[in-house]
């Protein structure tokens, strides 16, 4: 039950602060790990849900990221030049369940904040606990962003 409120107030969040300010959206996709063992693995052409993530930013460092892995989470990013970082929470997902928990980013965007379409990679690490288990997933992507 506290996993769907969660969910509600973060899509309510995301959906209701997006018309008031500027920043950015990102597609990408790479490589996931789910915690069920193995390398990264990766689909050519890319058709596994779970390698993609979307990501938007406002102009405050409002962060909401929307992918399976590693879930639906919720943070603030800090930027210096092209590197960033960020910081938050949510629903982790990997493939052993999903759990509230922290996460952390970070990543490299081209373009130094200007409009337009750059390129963008990232590293993301969720951490959740699920049905006395911990839940660890991770994803390396790489994509496109749009800053307006």
């Amino acid at each position: 039950m506290m996993q769907r409120s969660l969910l509600a107030a973060l899509i309510g969040f995301i959906t209701s602060s997006q018309t008031a300010e500027a920043g950015s959206f990102t597609a990408s996709i790479g490589p996931e790990q789910l915690g069920t063992g193995g390398a990264f693995p990766q689909a050519m052409p890319p058709t596994d849900p779970f390698q993609w993530g979307f990501t938007w930013v406002t102009e405050r460092g409002i962060e909401g990221t929307l992918s399976l892995c590693p879930g639906l989470v919720l943070g603030y990013r800090y930027r210096v030049e092209g590197l960033y970082l960020s910081v938050g929470g949510g629903l982790i997902v990997d493939g052993n369940g999903s759990g509230i928990g922290p996460y952390s980013s970070f990543g490299y965007e081209s373009g130094g904040g200007t409009a337009g379409w750059h390129f963008t990679a990232s590293y993301t690490q969720g951490l959740g606990y699920s049905k006395n288990r911990y839940l660890a997933p991770s994803a390396m992507r790489f994509g496109v962003i749009w800053e307006y």
